[in-house]
């Protein structure tokens, strides 16, 4: 295959080399983390900016790989397994052809791969900044501020994993500083670790009552630093891993019930905040019973893993969400789309299953599906958004009921 940078000549390629090496050593992981998370958005840009590189440096497999994902990605859908692993697999070969080849490379890619976490020091002190960089950056990506201010703005456009927040600032004090930290979504479950050259024991319980992870004495101390940041990063890690789990349906692999609650939650009050419309799906797989009676619990088991993915296929948009409410049960969520949008959608998801034949065993089975689908412009007022959202869905399960009612494999609009 020929691209524009099939020309590029072998001296910048070398140079090139070098710097992909740096760009593209932790695209596998990120990508494996968004595309499990359904992030479309962020899988579509690491692709975008993968196949560019891949480019520059005239790696025209790895260009017609990544082309071949790239649309699938940016229409919010799932490429098949098969793809991503191809694409994987050729990236991993580009990475050790590249190692391998030079010495220099090779040190790159160990530096960089193992610089998995990013660490965000808040100081207003150069030379303690000075002494905490020189501590971590041998093992961490490490960013500093000198103020309060810098540091919040730096932790919310970056991905930090964990803070040195000085408690003792000029202007806000570290205490204001971890408040804010706390308050805002996208920091809140940052671990911050708090410095400070006092012994007060009142300065401890205060940030701690505020949400700081640990407290740690000044002067730093490299080893006692490093093993505090480690250990309270491996926690967060794990931390992560079972709030990840207790919100994925184990057999699907789509959210559950509760991270349904979660993301309605949130996007109700985006769309209360916005005035936008907020749309919802509910499907039931019909006569679902008699096809457990009939082929057994395994193939039903196949069943719902086939009706979650040719959902999450379904819908348009990285920023949808499909959950599996229980049983045959499944819901999806369309922020920002009209009550005529969401129709499609639903119309969309009903043709694609009924075309869709199960396979068990050694025969194929059809299955139809009964759907309700609405949308709703969430008002501010007195009464709470539980009782609005539980009020909104109990429409939409009655109008699940009249598809039923109406001889099933059909949509109900609210």
């Amino acid at each position: 295959m020929e691209t524009q940078n099939d020309y590029n000549p072998p001296d910048l390629v070398a140079m090139l080399r070098s710097e992909f090496i740096k760009a593209q050593c932790s695209t596998i992981a990120k990508l494996q983390e968004a595309l499990s998370t359904l992030n479309y958005k962020v899988a579509h840009l690491l692709v975008h900016t993968l196949k560019g590189n891949a480019g520059l440096i005239n790696e025209s497999t790895l260009v017609k790989l990544a082309l071949d994902i790239v649309p699938i990605l940016k229409a919010g859908q799932m490429p098949e397994k098969s793809m991503i692993e191809s694409l994987e697999i050729e990236l991993d070969r580009v990475l050790k052809d590249i190692a391998t080849s030079s010495p220099a490379a090779q040190s790159e890619t160990d530096v960089q791969c193992k610089l998995k976490y990013n660490v965000l020091v808040i100081d207003d002190s150069p030379l303690e900044i000075m002494a905490a960089k020189a501590m971590l950056s041998k093992s961490y990506n490490v960013f500093t501020a000198l103020n309060s201010e810098d540091g919040i703005a730096i932790a919310r456009k970056n991905e930090i994993n964990i803070i040195l927040l000085d408690l003792n600032m000029p202007g806000k004090s570290g205490f204001e500083t971890l408040s804010d930290l706390k308050r805002f979504p996208e920091t809140s479950k940052i671990p911050v670790i708090m410095a400070t050259g006092s012994e007060s024991s009142y300065d401890e319980e205060r940030a701690l009552e505020l949400g700081a992870s640990d407290f740690i004495s000044k002067p730093f101390v490299a080893s006692i630093i490093n093993l505090r940041v480690n250990m309270h990063l491996q926690l967060r890690e794990y931390i992560k891993s079972v709030e990840k789990q207790s919100l994925m349906d184990g057999l699907t692999g789509i959210g559950n019930r509760r991270a349904f609650e979660q993301s309605m939650r949130i996007e109700w009050s985006r769309a209360t905040r916005k005035s936008e419309w907020l749309g919802m799906i509910i499907l039931d797989i019909d006569f679902f019973k008699k096809f457990n009676d009939t082929h057994g619990h395994l193939n039903g088991d196949i069943c719902l893993k086939a009706v979650a993915d040719i959902m999450v296929k379904s819908v348009a948009r990285g920023y949808d969400y499909v959950f599996r409410w229980g049983g045959e049960e499944f819901v999806a969520v369309l922020p920002d789309t009209s009550p005529e949008g969401v129709v499609a959608v639903a119309e969309r998801i009903h043709k694609n299953i009924a075309n869709t034949p199960i396979k068990i065993a050694n025969e194929t089975v059809s299955i139809t599906a009964s759907l309700s689908a609405g949308a709703i412009v969430p008002k501010p007022d007195q009464v709470d958004e539980k009782t609005k959202q539980d009020e909104f869905f109990t429409k939409l399960d009655e109008a699940l009921y009249r598809a039923k009612e109406k001889g099933r494999n059909r949509v109900e609009i609210l």
